[in-house]
């Protein structure tokens, strides 16, 4: 299927995006490190050392064992590059966004359009039907809570997708239904979703038999397929769900990136 973007815009967006992802994995790491300094002093022929930081208003100090000198000394030169890393991909980005700014701007027109669509499904699901017991908000029947509130999810995003829709992998007679097909509108790339709901060991071998189909067939983790599953008490943790959809399909992501740099 075809994406809402050309490869060469696709490529320019999805390239501005990394930086800016990277820029805040960046930012993340500096706020576990230290914020002070060190500091040295030499009595005869021995060398002693501190580390100093000014914590609300006031200076604190601590003597340093050789051991914690090296390792505070590796965070803070790792401080260094992090800094440096950020401001060149901030300039970077600030170079594309400059000098690819027609397409970044088409990019969040499309974007746009694409948000203010009615949500679309693509086929109904007549898979085993007897089992679909829940309701999503558009009232799409499903097997699960925890699949239906993914469901809720994708739509809120506008997100196209097809629910338990068959899939034909080579070098397998039978039929596959993923849990779900999500079209990512501006590259036109299909993932499959697959969510384990259960914690059985024949659920866990119907799974590993599955998974390993879907490798045999370039379907991968981290490339086209996307993995979650239930916590052990039959939770489902929808805040990572949410991460995994603003990661993966970065609309909204991409609706703030110009504000930020131009």
């Amino acid at each position: 299927m075809p994406g809402l973007l050309s490869e060469d815009k696709w490529f320019i967006l999805n390239f501005v995006l990394e930086l800016d992802r990277r820029i805040e994995h960046l930012n993340n790491k500096l706020t576990d490190l230290p914020k002070g300094h060190i500091d040295s002093r030499q009595v005869n022929d021995k060398v002693f050392y501190r580390y100093i930081e000014r914590i609300n208003g006031r200076q604190v100090e601590k003597r340093l064992c050789l051991a914690e000198y090296d390792k505070v000394k590796r965070q803070l030169d790792d401080k260094i590059l992090y800094k440096e890393d950020i401001v060149l991909m901030q300039k970077c980005i600030k170079a594309n966004i400059k000098t690819y700014a027609r397409v970044l701007h088409y990019a969040e027109e499309i974007i746009n359009n694409y948000y203010s669509r009615p949500n679309t499904i693509f086929n109904e699901n007549n898979y085993k039907p007897e089992g679909l017991l829940m309701n999503s908000i558009s009232g799409i029947k499903v097997r699960s809570k925890s699949e239906m509130l993914i469901i809720n999810s994708l739509e809120n995003h506008h997100l196209k997708y097809e629910y338990e829709h068959e899939l034909k992998l080579s070098g397998f007679t039978n039929i596959w239904h993923p849990d779900f097909w999500i079209y990512e509108p501006l590259s036109g790339k299909i993932y499959i979703w697959e969510h384990s709901g259960m914690y059985s060991q024949k659920y866990e071998l119907y799974m590993e038999n599955k998974l390993n189909a879907y490798k045999l067939n370039g379907i991968t983790e981290g490339k086209n397929l996307i993995l979650t599953k239930d916590e052990k008490d039959g939770s489902i943790d929808m805040q990572k769900i949410e991460e995994i959809i603003n990661r993966v399909f970065f609309l909204a992501e991409y609706r703030s990136i110009l504000d930020k740099y131009e």
